[in-house]
C-alpha cells in the first residue's frame, strides 16, 4: 500500500504538528522531538510556509471564511487576516528565522490557471514587504469525486536530516541549504519556480 510523506511522519508519533484548515502554526524543530511540520487536504488553498534552519510557520488558508461565504471580498479580507497571523507569529519568533529564512507559497491550479490570483497578490505582497525570499509550487485542484492519492494535497517541512526540505504533494520543493556564512533556500526540484 502506498502511503504519503505526511502518512509517513504521522507514524513517527510525537515528531508531528498537524496544521489544520485556517490555522497558522509555529513549530521549532527539536531534535529527538518534533521535526515535522506539515497540513493536509488542500484542494483549493493555499498553504504558506516560512522556514529556516531552526524553525517553520506553517498556514493552511482557505480561499473563503466559510463554505457560506461567496464573497470575494470576503474571500481577500480572510487571506489578509491570516497573513497578518503570520507576520505575528514571525514577530514574536524572530531569533529563530534571522539567518536562511525563506518562504514557500503553494497555489491551487483549476483548469489549468492559478484559482485565486487575487488572493495570491496579497500573499506575495507580503512577502515582498517583509523582503522574504520566497518560491512558488502549484497543485492541481482534484474535480468532484476523483480518489485522492497518497500525498495529494499535503505540504510537510521535515527537518529530520541535515537540512529543513519542504515538501509539496510528496515532492521536494525547496531546502533550507546551510553555508559557511549564511543559509539560503534553494529550489528542490522542478516545480517550483523563481518569485516574480
Amino acid at each position: 500500500m502506498a502511503t504519503s510523506k505526511l502518512d509517513d511522519a504521522r507514524r513517527r508519533g510525537k515528531q508531528l504538528q498537524v496544521v489544520k484548515m485556517n490555522k497558522v502554526e509555529y513549530m521549532r524543530f527539536q531534535p529527538g522531538g518534533k521535526i515535522f511540520l506539515g497540513t493536509e487536504d488542500l484542494n483549493g488553498c493555499t498553504a504558506v510556509v516560512i522556514v529556516s534552519k531552526n524553525a517553520a510557520i506553517l498556514g493552511h488558508i482557505s480561499p473563503r471564511p466559510s463554505e457560506q461565504n461567496t464573497n470575494q471580498a470576503t474571500g481577500d479580507a480572510h487571506v489578509e487576516a491570516k497573513m497578518q497571523e503570520l507576520r505575528t507569529l514571525l514577530g514574536q519568533h524572530l531569533n529563530e528565522f534571522k539567518q536562511g529564512t525563506g518562504g514557500v507559497v503553494v497555489y491551487a491550479i483549476y483548469m489549468g490557471e492559478v484559482a485565486l490570483k487575487d488572493q495570491k497578490s496579497i500573499i506575495e505582497a507580503h512577502f515582498k514587504s517583509l523582503k522574504l525570499p520566497f518560491q512558488s509550487a502549484s497543485y492541481p485542484v482534484l474535480k468532484p469525486g476523483q480518489l485522492r492519492p497518497p500525498g495529494k494535497g499535503t505540504v510537510i517541512v521535515d527537518a529530520g536530516g541535515e537540512a529543513p526540505v519542504v515538501w509539496v504533494e510528496d515532492k521536494p520543493v525547496a531546502r533550507v541549504k546551510a553555508s559557511e556564512s549564511s543559509a539560503e533556500l534553494s529550489a528542490g526540484s522542478s516545480v517550483v519556480g523563481p518569485s516574480k
